[in-house]
């Protein structure tokens, strides 16, 4: 009896429980109704603007399906999308003749920037369904203006350029007095927006007299210092039916400038130019407007009704069951322009590429998590190697519970990574996060790092010339995209051979996000807290945590300096002149012996001896104590890809010591590179000089442990 009185208490207990969410779960519903009712009644005063073309244009020349044009247009069609709604005019170009294409995107002056971007994001998707492989093309929309072309059009716009119209030309008692009246608007119109401070904007109204008909226009144009807006006005009226300027309005579509009038009000005078105006469109453009607003307003209705009742009874179960979800998989949103972008560099997402991993599914690949598939550890943690059900290897980076490095840096990695894509940067494939266990998943990388084969004295023998050359290049061009062509921009922290991976070809990635910074805006130079490896960390940040690109300019000197001699930067078991890279190599480059640096590996094969000088020179270049002497990742491309750039003399590297003899030694190559005695002892004195006499304070920071 006491047991059946207990079962029927926790019952009744329980029933009461559920009927009191459950009441509460209908409260909430009824006010999310009220609250939609309310903000669609809102909503229908200031209705929101359609994106529907306007006219489009397409040129006759055509590019092939997949070819390097095709490229480079979806690349500028991203960036003109997503940079053009924070200025509402903006232009760009990329790619390298005859496959460069050039961007032009203008959003009208009284749009606010979550419209324009709308707009432009729609823009890009028509500009390329009304006008396939096209290698010109242009869209006007009521709310922006998208152009592209393999030609500079940008700054060569002139009055042959195309003209459109769109009119309803219905007759008007007296044609002619609606005409002078609407020209006159226009040209004064054309006259305000063809002020500086305009932004090529302007609105305004007049009355068509005898008939007292208030007629409203505006006038825009592209804002380039090339375009005279009167003028291009003047030519597309000349252009355009006489029948078009009539009282029932219409619209003038140029090249360079745009024309809108009607008697409808479609802006609101009390809002500036940069502000949004309460559009009505002229008849012309308002056709089916009821039945349309009746749509949203039923979908939005169904739709908060469907959220408030999921909620409710995923609220039931929890309190109900008590179940949780810690490990339920969550997918990772992408973009269509963020995926357009990643198939520029050869990459595209897949369907599973877009998951966070569930904890059980990663046990499983990894046979949880079993020693003999560890393949390696690091500062985050170790590393495993799996294999997923549909047979994708995979390396799995586990947080260890000791490490240095916790939530910040693993939300780090999974922020950075997950917005970058190149083929030079190891692939993030997805992360879990599940009670205490913190996982990262990569592509996995069968060569492992390079320190695993670089400083192995038999596995070193698989990488000749021409392969440590290509691994030189793939991690300038990765470092490249970080430091200039990522959004927004990167600093890694800690370039060194262990971040680098190595695929079956040998092809090199950078990995290991974790201490990674964003630049944001004109932040070339932070102030943080050190993390790093030394041996590998520039003075300035090593001594002052002064962090700029240019940290990873000097990380990436010693790593060339490393791949060309085979052996760390630090190495406490060689002759003491022979124990610090830098100091070693810049002893040799300045007595002239520069090539016996080399690797002694590669001396039984084919070395040519300019490029493997030009490496070297590079290297010191890139290692140079000054920041301001190190070139940019740009720069370090293009000397690298090309023998006909000549090369700056280095300066003393980082954390080296220069003796008399060396002083001497390197006034002497100077005076032979053709230089004057009075040039040389000037920049002497100067800090970007390999001759400044080098402090005296024993002290070094050559610890050698890991980060």
């Amino acid at each position: 009896m006491v047991l059946f009185s207990f079962v029927c208490h926790r019952a009744v207990f329980d029933a009461q429980r559920i009927m009191a969410i459950f009441s509460r779960s209908c409260y909430t519903i009824s006010m999310l109704v009220v609250l939609g009712y309310v903000l669609l009644s809102i909503g229908a005063q200031y209705p929101t603007r359609t994106f529907a073309a306007l006219d489009q244009a397409c040129d006759g020349n055509k590019y092939f399906a997949g070819s390097e044009f095709e490229r480079n247009l979806k690349r500028v069609l991203y960036y003109l999308a997503n940079n053009g709604s924070n200025f509402g005019f903006y232009t760009f170009q990329y790619g390298r003749s005859p496959n460069r294409v050039f961007g032009l995107l203008q959003c009208r002056g009284d749009t606010t920037p979550a419209e324009c971007r709308n707009c432009s994001q729609n823009a890009g998707i028509e500009i390329r369904e009304t006008c396939p492989e096209a290698t010109g093309a242009i869209v006007w929309y009521d709310q922006c203006f998208l152009r592209y072309q393999s030609k500079n059009f940008i700054l060569g716009i002139t009055s042959e350029s195309y003209v459109g119209f769109i009119c309803d030309n219905l007759v008007a008692p007296n044609p002619e007095a609606y005409r002078s009246a609407i020209k006159d608007l226009i040209q004064s119109l054309a006259t305000k927006a063809s002020v500086r401070s305009s932004r090529g904007f302007a609105f305004g109204q007049i009355n068509a007299d005898p008939f007292n008909q208030t007629i409203y226009g505006i006038v825009q144009c592209l804002q380039l210092s090339s375009v005279n807006c009167s003028k291009c006005v003047s030519d597309a009226i000349s252009r355009t039916p006489k029948t078009c300027f009539t009282k029932s309005g219409g619209e003038v579509l140029s090249s360079s400038c745009r024309i809108r009038f009607g008697r409808d009000k479609f802006y609101d005078p009390q809002f500036s130019s940069q502000q949004i105006t309460s559009v009505q469109k002229p008849s012309s453009y308002s056709k089916e407007k009821t039945p349309r607003k009746m749509t949203l307003k039923l979908v939005i209705i169904l739709a908060v009704l469907g959220v408030a009742l999921l909620g409710s009874v995923i609220w039931l179960l929890k309190f109900t069951t008590g179940s949780k979800m810690n490990e339920a998989p969550f997918l990772k949103t992408v973009t269509d322009d963020e995926e357009e972008a990643h198939e520029n560099t050869g990459h595209a997402f897949s369907q599973q590429e877009r998951i966070f991993f569930k904890l059980k599914t990663l046990k499983l690949a990894t046979r949880n998590f079993e020693e003999q598939n560890k393949i390696g550890e690091g500062g985050f943690g170790p590393v495993y190697k799996g294999i997923l059900e549909d047979g994708r290897e995979i390396a799995v980076k586990k947080l260890s519970v000791k490490s240095k490095q916790g939530k910040t840096e693993f939300m780090n990695e999974v922020k950075i990574v997950a917005k970058i894509q190149h083929r030079n940067l190891v692939k993030l494939l997805g992360c879990c996060a599940s009670g205490m266990e913190k996982l990262l998943v990569y592509e996995y990388m069968p060569n492992n790092s390079l320190d695993k084969i670089l400083f192995d004295p038999e596995r070193c023998r698989i990488l000749d010339w021409q392969k440590r050359f290509n691994i030189i290049l793939g991690v300038a061009r990765g470092l490249l995209y970080l430091h200039e062509d990522s959004q927004p921009r990167i600093i890694h922290r800690d370039i060194k051979a262990g971040n680098i991976l190595l695929d079956q070809n040998l092809n090199p990635k950078i990995s290991d996000f974790g201490m990674a910074r964003l630049i944001r805006g004109d932040n070339t130079q932070l102030k943080t807290r050190i993390a790093g490896t030394y041996g590998y960390m520039a003075p300035e940040y090593a001594m002052m945590g002064q962090l700029s690109v240019k940290v990873d300019v000097f990380s990436f000197g010693v790593l060339i300096l490393e791949i060309l001699s085979g052996r760390k930067n630090t190495d406490l078991n060689l002759p003491r002149e022979m124990q610090i890279l830098l100091q070693w190599a810049w002893g040799l480059y300045s007595r002239g012996q520069a090539l016996d640096i080399m690797d002694s590996t590669l001396g039984d094969l084919m070395c040519p001896e300019e490029q493997v000088l030009r490496c070297i020179h590079i290297g010191l270049l890139c290692a140079q104590a000054d920041p301001t002497a190190r070139p940019p990742m740009s720069s370090i491309f293009l000397m690298l890809s090309s023998n006909s750039i000549a090369l700056p003399t280095p300066t003393i590297p980082g954390f080296v010591r220069v003796t008399q003899t060396e002083e001497s030694l390197a006034f002497n190559r100077k005076a032979a590179a053709g230089l004057s005695r009075t040039s040389a002892a000037s920049s002497s004195t100067s800090s970007h000089s390999p001759l400044v006499p080098s402090s005296r304070n024993d002290v070094s920071i050559t610890q050698v442990e890991g980060r």
